[in-house]
């Protein structure tokens, strides 16, 4: 079947757990956010699903067992976006490029440059082609970051905190690149976002993982200020207005 399942994940560091039996299915061409309060696991639980942790339970990516598909075969199948990128002195279109060597053989073939030439057009990139990855900005730096996942055509997308040190301009666009490529691609994505509201507006389903490990799987039209209130046990209100999403404290007060 189509997309990932995940049955009965656990993890501990050490002798402490830190998920535990946690199951959740996620449909090809979405983007599902995972949402928590600070320590509740979300960076643990991508880290798992991207091969980083040792854990119990099954994971299968369009019913292929991630926990036997490992080197290039699974670089072909997932991404794994972390919160903060190396300083590589790469150009922009060797740092894309660097998605391609999963499929590598015998050196890079003409449709790797092509492809990435694609992208790069396709993400409004073609003119930073040339510049140092080291020289650009934040917001441009995360873009060409999307861009190499791209070039891997993978099937599965983890994504940690992709918004984290961005002006919210750069936040928007990122998460559009991100949503346009799943559409196209009919990849999965699984991102771990703090920023309610930007979430809410750009995700198709949600997990929430509280406190105590306990793992909520929603899709929007199931999301309520109650919902929301249990899990970062904080009074929230979410509003919807003109199919834009605000979630604030209730009250106003911030």
């Amino acid at each position: 079947m189509p997309g990932l399942k995940v049955s009965h994940l656990s993890f501990s560091y050490g002798k402490k757990p830190a998920l535990l039996d946690l199951s959740f299915f996620l449909k090809p061409g979405t983007i599902t956010m995972l949402l928590g309060p600070n320590g509740a696991g979300k960076t643990t639980l991508i880290k798992c699903l991207a091969g980083l942790f040792t854990f119990s339970g099954d994971v299968t990516l369009n019913d292929v067992d991630l926990k036997k598909v490992k080197g290039k075969e699974r670089g072909k199948l997932v991404t794994y976006i972390p919160q903060s990128h190396e300083k590589e002195d790469f150009s922009v279109f060797e740092t894309v490029l660097l998605g391609r060597i999963p499929y590598l053989s015998f050196g890079h073939q003409p449709e790797d440059y092509h492809l990435v030439v694609n992208i790069l057009e396709k993400m409004g990139l073609s003119s930073l082609s040339e510049r140092r990855f080291s020289s650009l900005s934040g917001g441009e730096q995360q873009k060409v970051v999307l861009a190499r996942s791209f070039a891997q055509s993978p099937s599965l997308i983890l994504f940690d905190e992709p918004t984290s040190n961005l002006d919210l301009k750069n936040q928007i666009e990122a998460l559009n690149l991100l949503q346009s490529n799943v559409r196209e691609s009919q990849a999965v994505a699984l991102v771990s976002m703090h920023d309610l509201s930007l979430s809410v507006n750009k995700g198709d389903y949600f997990l929430f993982l509280d406190q105590e490990g306990e793992l909520t799987c929603l899709d929007k039209k199931n999301l309520s200020s109650e919902v929301l209130s249990r899990i970062y046990r904080i009074p929230l209100s979410l509003k919807n207005e003109d199919g834009t999403y605000y979630v604030f404290p209730k009250g106003g007060n911030l």
